[in-house]
Formats: structure tokens, C-alpha cells, sequence
């Protein structure tokens, strides 16, 4: 009878651990269910990159709530190959060596065209059209992305293909079936950052991939002076990636930018903070955005700032969960981050809870 009671208590345990196996290979993206434990908090990710690889490296480990580390640094180059950056292999290395390496790591791929000569295309949509136009070039781009990242240690890839011209979407789309299907064969998961210009309710996504809609750069190189996103624009991201029809996830950017006299320019928080203590500017929030701004005379230069800061973020996230129903968010970026920034992203799952 003991012998009988065993075998049926080990059966039985067998069964429970293998359905828990199970519904966490259904879930796309390192996205874990918001249940596990009796537990509904927000999943939050947190980009590293490879030009600060050090300075994002300190603030992704006192990011402790979060789930998902995204190492941003491999590129193209002139002949259409992967393409590492300078830093990139350090920083990967050093990421999985951290404490860091307990949580999803996922290596992002960038469509960034680094030429001979030194110069860059950014978000080349031609380097696009050759990669995706036809199922030959897609598998070969497809076996050189799964041989690059074997060897890793890594949880998934990240695709972050952007201008992708509107003719090419079908075969973007093929691309990403086609990539899901091989790296789930090598145990990976994939997360694909979408434009918020991004035609999605025009086409069925494939899924078992995470999609993560970039709510951000309403304002910046291409514009005048404003904040990287207000209301209105998270408002037509609610409207155009609804949480309810894929796993929409979103991405949200800290810092800012400053206008200088037709100069524009990417700030940081830390480099924001340093305008700040250099002039003591009025500082204003804005009612439609809950971004900062303030404008000073920096360098004999006009210059107006926008910003995010760690009020902005925690309102974005809120007014996103509440209103969109989203339980998933990933930050731009690491590497220039205030401290209380840092601590607002590590009290966003206790402070705000899913719908």
C-alpha cells in the first residue's frame, strides 16, 4: 500500500510539473503569466546598449523587478551580415556573467547599415528589401541569425526592423513565421518592436511572438520642440495595437530631447539634470503629456527641453494599464538614467496593477 501511495503521489507530481512546462513554452516573448503564484504584477524589460555598455551594465543590475534584460548592439554591415558592434561582445559577455544572467535575456538585431567608410544608415529600409523580398533571402538570413546566437546563452532575439517600406510588410511578416518556427526548434523566444506607424490591423500577426509598440518619439529629430509622447498619441496606441488582439506590449522612452537653434539633440536624464543644476531653470509639467520642460540660454544657444521623468513614466504606465489593458513594458534605456527613475521602474509592479 505505502509502495502504491508513492507511485501515485510521484505520478502526480510528474503530471503538475509537466503542465507547468507546458503553459510556460506557450507563452511568447519571456511574457510569464501575470497568475504564476497567486501574483498580478506588470512585466517591465529594460534596453542595454552597446556605446554605453558599462554605464548600462551598473543600472540594469540596481534594476531589480525587472524581467527581462535586452542587450541593444548588433547590427549590419556593408555586405548585409550581422554586424556586432565595437562593444557588443563585451557587453553580452559581462551581461551573462552579472547577476543579470537570471533573468530572460534577448539579444535586439537592428536594421543599422555600418558602411566601409565609417558612416551609418540608420533603419535602412533597402537593406530590408534585400534581406525579406524572397523565401531564399529570408532563409538565408534566417540560418545566419539562429548560427549567430546558438553559442549564446541567451533566452531569445529581438528583431528591431524599422521604416520597413509598406510594400515589404507581407514578406515581413512570412519572415517573422518563418523565424519564430526556427528558433522555437532551438528553444528561443522572439519579441518584435513595431513602429506605432505599423500597419497592424491590416494583417494577421503570427503568433507565439511578443510585440512590443514603440509609444514613443511623437517629438524629436524630425520635429519641433515636444515631448516623446502625450496622451492623445498613447490614446491612437491603444486604438491601433488593442492588448486584447496579440501580445501587444509597450515601450516607453526616458530623457528627451533639447532644441537649439535648429541643433536637436538626444538627452539622458543624467545629461538633462546636468542643464538643470548648470542653470536652474523654471521647470513646468505639462498637462497633456505630464512631460518636463523648461528653456534656458545654453552655450549663447535658445535651447528648449522636453524630458521624462520619473512622474511621466509611472503616468504613462498608468494611464496605459488603465485605459489599454497592457501588462508588459519595456524602457529606453539604460545608460544615463536618474536614480529615481531606477527607483520608480523597480516600484512599478507593486504600484500599479493590471486590470
Amino acid at each position: 500500500m505505502m509502495i502504491r501511495s508513492l507511485l501515485i503521489l510521484s505520478f502526480l507530481l510528474l503530471l503538475l510539473s509537466g503542465c507547468s512546462l507546458n503553459k510556460e513554452q506557450a507563452l511568447p516573448g519571456g511574457h510569464h503569466s501575470n497568475n504564476e503564484e497567486g501574483m498580478n504584477k506588470i512585466h517591465t524589460s529594460i534596453w542595454l546598449v552597446d556605446w554605453m555598455h558599462e554605464e548600462s551594465l551598473k543600472e540594469a543590475e540596481m534594476l531589480s523587478s525587472t524581467d527581462d534584460i535586452l542587450l541593444f548592439g548588433t547590427y549590419f554591415n556593408q555586405d548585409q551580415q550581422l554586424y556586432p558592434a565595437q562593444n557588443t561582445e563585451s557587453l553580452i559577455d559581462k551581461t551573462l556573467k552579472s547577476s543579470l544572467q537570471q533573468k530572460e535575456i534577448y539579444l535586439s538585431i537592428i536594421n543599422d547599415q555600418f558602411l566601409h567608410d565609417g558612416s551609418v544608415i540608420q533603419k535602412n529600409p533597402d537593406l530590408l528589401q534585400a534581406l525579406l523580398i524572397s523565401e531564399q533571402n529570408r532563409s538565408v538570413h534566417i540560418k545566419e541569425i539562429t548560427d549567430y546566437v546558438k553559442p549564446l546563452a541567451i533566452d531569445g532575439i529581438e528583431i528591431d526592423y524599422e521604416k520597413i517600406p509598406d510594400s515589404l510588410v507581407p514578406e515581413f511578416i512570412l519572415f517573422l513565421t518563418e523565424l519564430r518556427d526556427e528558433l522555437q526548434e532551438e528553444g528561443l523566444r522572439l519579441r518584435v518592436v513595431l513602429e506605432p506607424t505599423f500597419p497592424s490591423r491590416q494583417y494577421d500577426l503570427p503568433n507565439g511572438i511578443a510585440y512590443i509598440v514603440m509609444a514613443y518619439n511623437l517629438y524629436g529629430y524630425h520635429s519641433g520642440p515636444g515631448p516623446k509622447a502625450d496622451y492623445r498619441f498613447l490614446d491612437e496606441i491603444i486604438t491601433n495595437f488593442p492588448h486584447q488582439d496579440n501580445d501587444f506590449q509597450i515601450a516607453l522612452s526616458t530623457g528627451g530631447f533639447s532644441w537649439a537653434d535648429g541643433n536637436i539633440k538626444a538627452l539622458t536624464e543624467q545629461e538633462i539634470q546636468r542643464l538643470i543644476d548648470k542653470h536652474h531653470p523654471e521647470q513646468t509639467r505639462d498637462a497633456t503629456s505630464d512631460a518636463m520642460t523648461f528653456s534656458v540660454i545654453d552655450e549663447g544657444a535658445d535651447t528648449e527641453v522636453w524630458y521624462a521623468d520619473e512622474t511621466t513614466i509611472k503616468n504613462w504606465v498608468q494611464y496605459l494599464t488603465s485605459h489599454g489593458n497592457y501588462n508588459a513594458f519595456s524602457f529606453w534605456r539604460t545608460g544615463g538614467l536618474s536614480k529615481a527613475s531606477i527607483d520608480q521602474i523597480n516600484r512599478l509592479p507593486d504600484e500599479i496593477q493590471p486590470n
